[in-house]
């Protein structure tokens, strides 16, 4: 995700915007090459200006051999002409064929993170802003220093970058997505920006073989990076091929230094690649301390998991692991870099347990009449508090569907709210308003339930750079987490389920207990937002699928849609 173009195009030289919006249908893939020569081609014909060199491309009637392959690979030889984006970097890796189920070996593009910062240190001035670690939260801050000083290093000459990691759907039906990994400048202005470094559609990859293997090459550029010096031989310590002459040629040479500060992604992708405990293990399932499930009722003050006797440091937790992922030989990696997510602990989390219990006790036990006009009526409600605090991000219906039932492996299910990370974040202050109108305070219980949705509030309210205190942010999620658990025990006496308590509960509080900053600094909004776009540029409506038939296309179309930014 570089920074938006317009899209009518007003910033381009007039003669130049019709070449420029057909460039950009291709590199969106919304039209293939030989559609694109054919437009171009036709322009010319009516007289357009700034289509000759693409109009040229396009093959006569009569020479069916310079179509279709031949045509495309010289539009994308024309399109990509001029452009400073390194060279993306091909190896062999294990892949699943799913249409034998065999086990193979394939080959994947990747994007070399250290040969990507360094094109951008080449690109920009050195007071452009890419050694800003001003703008460094606390935690990747003092990484960066410490490991700086034992590299001996010019601090204010190293960049400090993160690494996300998720899966986006590329299908109408959502059956089929792409892990996606991207990278981000920590130390830079403009903290948007998402640079992609591979993306593999998830059916052709050997779980934990394909991904062991990536995250193998991003060690080995990452070392490259923390070393300053271009790498002498290819990852597996074999010369460069042939066409790697211009790698052949930098090895050895100094190269901008760079380390790895941060790695962001949601629970399942800690799991699967980094092989962090699950939420269902045996055992401990958390990697920050002992916390086993069977405890996760354990919230207060005085929780075992909160002594420092519990509490696990970076060797503690890899001895635990059942395997140990290579991003962990990444130069200076520590555990605590690994970034506990707002987004999908809180937003898709913990906090549509609680809006789907809330509302459904407000609705059930407080609203008069059939079922429908219960949530008709609270629908209104809504749709007046989003009106009065200008929402953008709205459910545009609530009926009982809304309020999804999710099983415990019992017949009687617990509510949880249908609704996107950003939705459910807009409903939170609502959830006040509403339990301030409908419940009683005079209620032991249910002024339990109102003062939940207060300390949750009180939560999100440390989002805010300008709000946060750290004190405020772990008493009030522990606050919250007690009338949770207390709720969830008083329903559950009566034989009813509300409030499930659920690991992410206890992610929430470890989270809340160890930010030293606003969690939405880190929040994977934008990355999760970058994931769509690369998805859609990545989707192939024909031909083969594989890593390398979706990978290649998807870095030209990028590196012909952005130009190298000028920081």
């Amino acid at each position: 995700m570089l920074p938006k173009r317009k899209t009518d195009f007003s910033h381009v030289p007039e003669e130049k915007r019709l070449k420029k919006d057909i460039v950009d249908l291709l590199a969106s893939g919304t039209i293939p090459a030989e559609r694109a020569t054919g437009l171009f081609n036709n322009a010319q014909a009516s007289g357009a200006r700034g289509c000759e060199e693409y109009a040229n491309l396009h093959p006569a009637e009569h020479n069916k051999f310079d179509r279709s392959n031949h045509v495309k690979r010289n539009v994308l030889r024309k399109a990509l002409e001029g452009n400073h984006w390194p060279k993306v970097y091909m190896f062999e890796a294990p892949i699943h064929i799913p249409s034998a189920g065999l086990e193979s070996t394939g080959k994947i593009p990747v994007l070399l993170p250290h040969e990507l910062l360094d094109a951008l240190y080449q690109h920009n001035p050195l007071e452009s802003g890419l050694f800003d670690h001003s703008l460094l939260d606390p935690t990747p801050f003092n990484h960066l220093k410490k490991a700086c000083a034992q590299l001996s290093a010019d601090m204010s000459k190293v960049i400090g970058c993160s690494i996300w990691a998720d899966g986006v759907p590329y299908n109408s039906d959502r059956s089929k997505s792409f892990e996606v990994i991207s990278l981000q400048i920590l130390s830079v202005a403009s903290s948007s920006m998402r640079f992609p470094v591979a993306v593999v559609p998830k059916h052709w990859m050997q779980k934990q073989e394909t991904w062991d293997s990536l995250w193998g090459i991003l060690k080995w550029s990452l070392q490259a990076a923390a070393s300053g010096l271009w790498p002498a031989n290819r990852h597996d310590g074999t010369a460069f091929a042939a066409l790697e002459n211009h790698r052949k040629k930098k090895a050895g040479k100094p190269l901008v230094r760079a380390l790895l500060c941060q790695v962001k992604g949601d629970w399942s992708f800690y799991k699967n690649v980094l092989y962090l405990p699950g939420w269902n293990e045996s055992g401990s399932c958390c990697w920050k301390c002992n916390m086993v499930p069977g405890n996760l009722k354990e919230v207060g003050t005085s929780a075992s998991w909160r002594m420092l006797a519990n509490r696990k440091n970076h060797w503690q937790s890899l001895q635990q692991l059942k395997s140990v992922s290579p991003s962990f030989g990444a130069p200076f990696f520590h555990i605590d870099l690994i970034t506990l997510d707002w987004l999908h602990i809180a937003d898709l989390g913990i906090s549509l347990d609680f809006l789907g219990s809330f509302f459904k006790y407000l609705i059930d036990q407080k609203l008069t009449g059939t079922v429908a006009e219960k949530y008709q009526h609270f629908c209104t409600r809504m749709q007046l508090f989003y009106q009065g605090h200008d929402i953008q991000s709205r459910l545009d219906q609530f009926k009982p569907s809304v309020l999804l039932s999710t099983s415990d492996g019992s017949k009687v299910k617990f509510p949880k709210l249908r609704a996107k990370a950003g939705e459910s974040r807009a409903l939170i202050p609502f959830a006040v308003l509403v339990g301030r109108d409908l419940l009683d305070q005079n209620n032991v219980l249910e002024k339990q339930l109102f003062e939940s949705a207060v300390a949750l509030d009180k939560c999100y309210q440390q989002l805010s750079m300008d709000n946060f205190n750290a004190a405020e942010l772990q008493k009030q999620s522990t606050r919250f987490a007690l009338f949770y658990v207390s709720l969830n025990e008083h329903f559950d006496k009566l034989g009813q389920r509300y409030f499930k308590v659920k690991p992410k509960l206890h992610m929430f509080l470890e989270m809340c207990l160890t930010a030293n900053t606003a969690p939405s600094s880190t929040w994977t909004y934008r990355d999760e937002s970058w994931g769509g776009e690369v998805s859609s540029m990545a989707a192939n409506k024909a031909g083969k699928s594989n890593p390398h038939a979706l990978g290649m296309p998807f870095f030209n179309r990028f590196f012909i849609k952005y130009s190298l930014p000028i920081l």
